[in-house]
């Protein structure tokens, strides 16, 4: 299990509560987040560093396929963040995506800027070109764009895998004509990828940003394929990978046809498993995505949770009652948005208060970038 540096010691105590960790290995600069008696062994990065250098490099593995190798948490239909378990076989998955999705040769030089604390970091930005014996790097510190840019031309990067902020954020910067760049291949996933984008890219360096869909729990099931004779069509989600059946259902579970608009599913174990989003399949077999079905929101490739971002708010002396949405965002797609019954004046001062005790308490990512005061929350018959 990886955790994010952005998270706080709630978020923190979580998940390793939950996944019931005996050891957490940490930066110096960040122990202070882990709570005393969390767990049996805190061990410090580099003193692990120094441990490893001694140890031989030759080892017999004794695991399987189905043994444990990865949790990672997910937020669920019910906004609560889920743990995941991942088997090493997991990795061969990673390995059919990597080759036909995110289209990885031999000779290609690869970047994926996400962090490995998200499963796009953990398995398409590290494992999934360690798989082949590509090098693979890491963005480190606050996002900058122009810094992305002076890598992809220092490192000769042929092929990006990204989510769809990091292309809008190199867009809105006005610098990519500066850069003489070697792009052969640009992929996506994490959220939906903005028509003013695509044609930005495509005008500026001849290439369609495509498309890798799927979710934390059942892998990647829907890409671009990099084959010379594959045929784009921009904005679509592409087509299955090799041995996934997908189709769009409706509330009962059938099929729909072409151009009918229901539930992104794909089958498994006998049974259709829904993503959370709406969506349709074209005549040719492409999928189109429409939007969510539950509650959680999207944030830049983020997938948040409301009912925990709704906990820690609850914690705030001055909130009563917190209700947490998704908001559009034309940077974003969406970002979270808190109605606030206060217990003292509602200012914006306050405001400011609030989104500080989150930040520091959950992730930064998470807070309520928007803050709208309410004198009572809308309830159902029930309550």
């Amino acid at each position: 299990m990886s955790c994010s540096p952005l998270f706080g010691p709630e978020a923190i105590e979580y998940r390793v509560t939950k996944a019931k960790a005996k050891m957490v290995v940490i930066e110096r600069d960040k122990i202070g987040m882990i709570k005393e008696g969390l767990v049996p062994h805190v061990v410090i990065a580099d003193e692990l560093r120094e441990q490893i250098q001694s140890e031989d490099e030759h080892y017999q593995p004794t695991t399987s396929g189905d043994a444990l190798a990865f949790l990672q948490f997910s937020s669920g239909t019910t906004g609560v963040p889920k743990a995941v378990p991942y088997g090493h076989k997991a990795a061969t998955m990673a390995a059919v995506h990597v080759k036909f999705g995110i289209g990885l040769r031999e000779d290609d030089s690869y970047f994926c800027p996400s962090s490995p604390a998200w499963g796009m970091g953990i398995w398409y930005a590290t494992i999934g070109p360690l798989i082949f014996g590509n090098a693979m790097g890491s963005y480190s510190g606050k996002f900058d764009p122009v810094r992305v840019l002076e890598a992809l031309e220092e490192f000769e990067v042929t092929n990006l895998f990204a989510a769809p902020l990091v292309y809008r954020k190199i867009m809105n910067c006005g610098k990519l004509d500066d850069y003489k760049l070697k792009l052969r291949r640009l992929t996506y996933t994490g959220g939906k990828l903005d028509w003013d984008v695509i044609q930005y890219f495509q005008k500026r360096l001849g290439l369609i940003i495509q498309s890798c869909y799927g979710s934390t729990e059942v892998g990647v099931i829907l890409a671009d394929y990099d084959f010379d004779d594959w045929i784009v069509k921009p904005g679509s989600l592409g087509m299955p990978l090799p041995g996934r059946k997908i189709a769009v259902i409706d509330d009962e579970g059938g099929e729909l046809p072409p151009r009918e608009v229901g539930k992104i599913a794909v089958r498994s174990r006998d049974k259709w498993v829904t993503l959370g989003d709406t969506g349709y399949v074209d005549e040719d077999g492409y999928f189109w995505y429409k939007g969510r079905i539950d509650d959680i929101i999207i944030s830049a490739g983020y997938t948040i949770g409301p009912i925990e971002v709704e906990k820690v708010l609850k914690q705030h002396p001055a909130v009563e009652e917190a209700a947490v949405v998704g908001s559009p965002d034309r940077d974003r797609g969406e970002v979270v948005k808190a109605f606030v019954v206060a217990s003292r004046e509602p200012t914006e001062e306050l405001k400011k208060e609030i989104k500080e005790f989150v930040k520091t308490r959950l992730s930064k990512h998470e807070y309520p970038r928007e803050i709208e005061f309410v004198s009572e929350l809308p309830r159902t018959p029930d309550g």
